[in-house]
């Protein structure tokens, strides 16, 4: 069975906190399905900004399924850089969690 591995994050990210946030984003490359729950990150900078597209581009390499971000204080970012053309977002956890058991119901079918 496929699971979905979470991975929470909060507060600000930007180039000072850029490894750890890459750290946490390389535990995701090689899993099923990501989902990532931005909902208490009140600030990111271009620097977080890439390193999400950077996993998305390793995980596109693998043909592994698209990254389900949870959105929160980032939302306006996220719309302003049209991510949602990149990656799923969602406004809840719930949203998140459904639409991966969703995801899993039709892998099946």
């Amino acid at each position: 069975m496929l699971e979905t591995v979470i991975v929470t994050f909060d507060g600000e990210y930007d180039i000072a906190r850029k490894e750890e946030m890459r750290a946490k984003l390389e535990a995701l490359a090689s899993v099923p399905r990501a989902l990532l729950d931005f909902s208490r990150v009140t600030y990111m900078d271009s620097t977080a900004v890439t390193e999400l597209l950077r996993l998305h581009k390793i995980r596109a390499e693998r043909s592994l399924d698209r990254e389900t971000i949870v959105l929160g204080g980032v939302q306006k970012l996220f719309e302003l850089l049209q991510l949602n053309k990149v990656f799923r977002l969602v406004d809840s956890m719930e949203d998140g969690l459904s639409e991966a058991e969703e995801w899993k119901e039709l892998k099946k079918a």
